[in-house]
This record gives structure tokens, C-alpha cells and sequence, in this order.
């Protein structure tokens, strides 16, 4: 099957139609996502080039998911191992304030892993530790 090349856009409508058809034809959901990705890649296009084809864009749009989800995976282990560092030294001493600090920087900073630990280390009954600091 031939692929489908399309003028580059020299207006806005045009740009904005395009979105719409990548949309429409790969069923992309977040229009932002594909205004930002296109918006890059014809802003790096060599000079003389004037067209380019549907898939080509749609394939960067795919790209770039990609690389935010793989990094988003990424993010979420490296969260986890220095929650993991953190819950190893608070084992071997619940008292130690610097992993108590450390903890708190890592809630505060929306680790999610963090916040599920901090009801064992960080609270005890009725007592909030940090509060007493």
C-alpha cells in the first residue's frame, strides 16, 4: 500500500487539520501530545522539504509515547530503589533521623513508593514523628 503524503502545513488551520487527520487515521487520543510531536519534528525538517507522509509523522507520535512511558517505567524503579535503601537502613534502625529525613524529602517530592511506607516508619499510634522535629 502506497503511503499517503501530505503537504506540511503553511497555516494554522492546516497544521490544525493535520492533527485531526493523524488523529483520525491512528486513533491518537491526546491531542497535545500530537500538536507538541509535530510541531518538533517539522520544525526539524530540513529546509526544501515540503511534504512528508502520514506514517512517518505517526511513527514519531508513536515514538515519542513510547519514550515517555519507557521513561516514566524508569522514574518509577529508581523511586523504588531508593525507597528500598531507605526501608533497609530504617530496619536495622528506626531511630536513624537522617533515613526519617530522607523518607520525608522522597513523600514530599511525591514518591509513591515512599508513601506507602510511611505509616511504619514515620508514624507511630496517634503520634506524627515529623510533627515533633
Amino acid at each position: 500500500m502506497p503511503k499517503k503524503t501530505v503537504q506540511l502545513p503553511s497555516t494554522e488551520k492546516e497544521f490544525d487539520d493535520l492533527v485531526s487527520l493523524l488523529i483520525k487515521t491512528y486513533k491518537f487520543k491526546d491531542r497535545d501530545q500530537i500538536v507538541a510531536v509535530l510541531a518538533s519534528r517539522i520544525q526539524h525538517m530540513p529546509p526544501d522539504q515540503q511534504d512528508t507522509s502520514l506514517d512517518y509523522l505517526a511513527g514519531c507520535v508513536r515514538k515519542n509515547m513510547a519514550y515517555l512511558i519507557a521513561g516514566n517505567k524508569m522514574k518509577g524503579l529508581n523511586q523504588k530503589h531508593v525507597i528500598e535503601q531507605i526501608q533497609a537502613q530504617l530496619d536495622q534502625d528506626p531511630n536513624d533521623q537522617q533515613a526519617r529525613d530522607a523518607l520525608q524529602i522522597q513523600i514530599e517530592n511525591g514518591n509513591i513508593y515512599a508513601k506507602s511506607i510511611a505509616d511504619k516508619y514515620l508514624y507511630t499510634g496517634n503520634i506524627n514523628l515529623l510533627e515533633q522535629a
